[in-house]
This record gives C-alpha cells, sequence and structure tokens, in this order.
C-alpha cells in the first residue's frame, strides 16, 4: 500500500473520531462501508449498516452527553489502523444495562479499524470496563 493510501485511510479515521467527538451518530457511521460491522468487544455485541452502527453511537452519546475521545497514539500497518484512546465523560444515562450515575469517567481504549474498498469495514473496539466501573460507582475500588 502506498503512503499516499495509507495517508487517506488516516482521514477517514480523522474524520470518523471528529464525528464522535461533535457527537454525530450519522458522521460516524457515514464512515464504514455499507455492510461494516462495529463491535464493541465489552458488549458480547456487534452492530452492522448504517442504522444500527447509527443507533449504537446514538446512544453512547446520550449515555454520555459530555464523551470526549482523546487521541493518545496511532499505529498503522497498510489497510489496519490502531488507536489508542482515552475517553472521558459523565455517565448521566444508561450504558451497558447501567441507569445513570452522573459520575465522570475516564477510560482507556484501543480501537482496530480495518479498511475495505475505501471505508471501514470493521471497528473493533476495546477499553477498560472495570475502571469504567468502578468509576460510576459499581464495582468497588481495589484496596491494597
Amino acid at each position: 500500500m502506498t503512503a499516499a493510501a495509507e495517508s487517506s485511510l488516516a482521514k477517514i479515521v480523522d474524520t470518523h473520531e471528529a464525528a464522535e467527538a461533535a457527537h454525530d451518530a450519522a458522521g460516524v457511521a457515514n464512515t464504514f462501508a455499507a455492510d461494516g460491522i462495529l463491535d464493541p468487544k465489552p458488549t458480547g455485541a456487534t452492530f452492522s449498516g448504517p442504522a444500527a452502527i447509527t443507533t449504537w453511537y446514538a446512544d453512547l452519546f446520550k449515555a454520555f452527553p459530555d464523551l470526549a475521545p482523546a487521541l493518545v497514539n496511532r499505529y498503522q500497518d497498510g489497510d489496519v489502523i490502531i488507536d489508542e484512546v482515552e475517553f472521558s465523560g459523565t455517565h448521566n444515562g444508561p450504558f451497558l444495562g447501567i441507569p445513570a450515575t452522573g459520575k465522570p469517567v475516564k477510560v482507556a481504549a484501543s480501537i482496530v479499524y480495518e479498511f475495505a474498498n475505501g471505508a471501514i469495514a470493521r471497528e473493533s473496539a476495546y477499553w477498560d470496563v472495570a475502571t469504567m466501573l468502578i468509576q460510576m460507582g459499581v464495582l468497588p475500588a481495589p484496596t491494597s
């Protein structure tokens, strides 16, 4: 893959993450291929196609109305991009079956973007659920 082609894929991820930061669920979904798959690993569910992906992100933005992603590092090899991201926000709506707690969270995540034909074919998201649940007050903090 040429450097120009890799750069164009990185721009798609930049557009995707800018739409996340703007809480534009449809804008995020538009960065996926028509049959693209969103795979938020901790949920055990996958979402395929623009409608399902838009719904997932809209629900996420309702749960964390001030959600703010911050890119920490990016790695790219051909048509795969891995971003290390830190998400912060306030849990003000239901998420993963947990009612709003009103508590702030800051969670490390790794996002794997796989591309096909110039669009995101699959996004696999991994995040530190235990830390998130501790910050939400759902799990007790570990003791030393």
